[in-house]
């Protein structure tokens, strides 16, 4: 298959924000911020969040919605590069800065379930843990440029949406 450069198929990378976040969960009517956790074992899961103090005004631009790709761009060596894919989610949850979202160009031409399941497969999200870099005993990074450049394979598009329907079954 054709290997291709990552950022052929990003419209954006987006960026989250970490305020001083409350100790509890919010409550469904109230904002809150995911935690990292959220995406560590590359399912999304939207109970790993924590509630936006009132005196705190929400970025409605950054709320997770149903069809995002979140990517973990920091985390302990071993946990980094998760990336988790939005099948349902609450409202009122914004990303948090450790986090990217992954936001496709319209007309690429690549299913964004397949390509949740080709970066977190192991050997590819191996590769990618390679491009993080910190100091020891420090929770490396991976930066948006270095990501972009990750070269990926390109199966035929029918392919990709059999595998991700496949997918979206299992689910």
């Amino acid at each position: 298959w054709e290997m291709v450069v990552f950022e052929r198929w990003l419209a954006n990378i987006d960026s989250g924000w970490s305020p001083k976040c409350l100790d509890r969960k919010a409550a469904s009517d109230e904002w809150g911020v995911l935690k990292l956790g959220a995406v560590t074992w590359c399912e999304f899961d939207e109970t790993e969040q924590k509630a936006l103090p009132a005196d705190e005004a929400p970025r409605p631009e950054i709320e997770v919605a149903v069809g995002d790709l979140l990517f973990a761009r920091q985390n302990t060596h071993e946990l980094v590069a998760a990336a988790a894919y939005v099948h349902e989610v609450r409202t009122k949850l914004m990303m948090p800065d450790l986090i990217f979202r992954l936001r496709l160009k319209s007309d690429s031409d690549i299913d964004p379930k397949f390509l949740w399941q080709l970066l977190i497969q192991p050997h590819q999200r191996q590769s990618i843990q390679k491009l993080a870099n910190g100091a020891a005993g420090s929770m490396p990074n991976i930066s948006k440029a270095k990501l972009k450049g990750v070269q990926l394979i390109k199966p035929p598009l029918d392919l990709q949406h059999r595998f991700a329907g496949i997918v979206e079954s299992v689910e």
